[in-house]
């Protein structure tokens, strides 16, 4: 179940472009993107604790969701997504399947907070070790974490895509 973080990006890139998700740091709304990424985690973690693992709005669709996600947002950035160095991950490895959930949720936040904080580098390098992490994930349950990112995507081509309708402004109903 090796994954080809690099292979995955360039898929991942190619359909944000044929499908309007934006492939320039200009074209995205950055936090949305990151609201979005904390949204499938928590996904994750209610479909774990119903164990609620396989198939739609399963725990391994949402972390193939969370990858897809982080991919795309670090493939906007040129983040290499190539090996990391294994000793980082070690806390990581030790932690219950809740915990490392709640550590996405954390590590996503610190990603945002580079981001907002201009440092480009430490935002590239943290979703790469998000990334890391996910298929850490995948490998401890084992789950083809390539396998059912290639599903989504493949469900995203038929997928009708209406993004100017999603930053709509909210007006109360009357």
């Amino acid at each position: 179940m090796a994954v080809n973080l690099e292979s995955l990006v360039g898929a991942v890139m190619e359909q944000a472009q044929r499908k309007g998700f934006g492939t320039e740091p200009q074209e995205i709304n950055v936090p949305e993107k990151f609201v979005l990424i904390h949204s499938e985690i928590s996904e994750a973690y209610h479909a774990l604790e119903t164990s609620r693992m396989e198939g739609r709005n399963g725990f391994y669709e949402e972390l193939g969701d969370v990858l897809q996600r982080t991919l795309h947002l670090g493939g906007i950035y040129g983040a290499n997504f190539g090996d990391l160095v294994e000793y980082s991950l070690d806390l990581f490895k030790r932690a219950s399947a809740e915990e490392k959930l709640l550590r996405l949720h954390k590590v996503t936040s610190v990603a945002y907070e580079h981001y907002r904080h201009k440092r480009l580098d430490n935002l590239k390098n943290t979703l790469a070790y998000l990334a890391h992490a996910i298929i850490l994930i995948s490998e401890q349950y084992g789950f083809d974490i390539n396998d059912i990112v290639a599903k989504k995507m493949k469900l995203n081509l038929d997928r009708d895509w209406r993004g100017r309708d999603l930053n709509e402004t909210l007006v109360p109903e009357s």
